[in-house]
């Protein structure tokens, strides 16, 4: 009785942990987006000169721009490649139950026979 309940606790643990690596990439993606951003702001600014013209607006509004955009985008690669991972996920669990529960029939019917 007591292993079982160990096992359920550990269970339990063992799946909030695999939550807390899948969540952890979530801030990853936006760091990486944050600093693409940043870098293509930085070309943008640097080409067109805004500095030396003194174009202040200019320069917000294009680090405004392409750290949204970014960002953004980078939330939107994170949260999908997440979902296709645990999609993978779960069909190969599934495809391993099946396995198992055919491969225990086989070795039922073959202890039959």
């Amino acid at each position: 009785m007591y292993i079982c309940i160990s096992f359920f606790k550990n269970y339990e643990y063992l799946q909030q942990m695999r939550l807390k690596k899948i969540i952890i990439f979530l801030p990853i993606g936006v760091l990486l987006g944050f600093i693409v951003g940043l870098v293509i702001s930085l070309n943008e600014i640097l080409a067109h000169e805004y500095f030396q013209y003194k174009m202040l607006r200019l320069i917000i509004f294009s680090f405004k721009k392409n750290l949204n955009k970014w960002t953004i985008l980078a939330i939107i690669i994170i949260i999908s490649l997440l979902i296709i991972w645990l999609i993978v996920l779960f069909i190969t669990k599934l495809v391993r139950k099946l396995y198992l529960s055919n491969k225990k029939k086989f070795i039922l019917e073959k202890k039959i026979n």
